[in-house]
């Protein structure tokens, strides 16, 4: 999923088409009868539309949410190496001036 504005766009867009028609229908000089019709099928199409922008939705949500655990994954793992050199830096570095400053760990009985 981009986050360049599309989802924004598509739904003016959308709204937009829904009211052009519904206006148009209303006043269109046309029997009740083909004007019910109308409006039937109109029903039909912006349900299916409503369908495929849940599911659009929903992929793209998961998409993402899949992307961003991902790269925090990546980044966990990235971290807990950085760490763990720095942490063996150090202790190599301590070890390295010899002034005792590491003692042996005393084991508790």
């Amino acid at each position: 999923m981009t986050n360049n504005g599309y989802p924004k766009y598509v739904s003016a867009a959308v709204t937009g088409l829904l009211m052009g028609f519904g206006i148009g229908i209303l006043f269109a000089p046309q029997s009740g009868k083909r004007t019910r019709k109308d409006i039937e099928k109109w029903g039909r199409k912006t349900k299916d539309l409503a369908w495929d922008l849940q599911e659009n939705l929903k992929e793209n949500t998961t998409d993402f949410i899949e992307d961003l655990s991902e790269k925090a994954r990546m980044n966990l793992k990235k971290g807990k190496e950085l760490a763990e050199a720095k942490k063996n830096q150090w202790i190599g570095a301590i070890k390295a001036r010899g002034d005792g400053i590491i003692r042996p760990e005393r084991k508790t009985v």
